[in-house]
């Protein structure tokens, strides 16, 4: 298993980078399983809601939910990342 920081996630999430966004693909969906931090998740999905990209809240809902779909992606605690996912779809429902 790989673990792979922030930079290196963003640019697979975003692929913004031709060069880097290959690397990082074949990186992530290659032989060995890919751990993502909870730190390096909230870091990636706050820079993603900040002002430069400006995700908003069913983006980020939709960046989860597929990272869930992948089938080389780990969490670091994938049962608090599903209950938080939870909490932030409750938190769309009642704005």
């Amino acid at each position: 298993m790989i673990a792979v920081d922030t930079n290196v996630f963003l640019r697979y999430l975003l692929q913004d980078e031709f060069a880097q966004a290959a690397k990082t693909r074949r990186k992530i969906r290659g032989s060995a399983p890919v751990l993502v931090a909870d730190v390096v998740l909230v870091d990636a999905l706050w820079t993603l809601e900040g002002p430069k990209h400006q995700a908003s809240k069913e983006d980020l809902i939709t960046v989860v939910v597929g990272l869930f779909r992948e089938p080389d992606i780990r969490f670091e605690d994938a049962p608090a990342v599903w209950r938080a996912l939870h909490d932030y779809l409750m938190t769309i429902q009642s704005d």
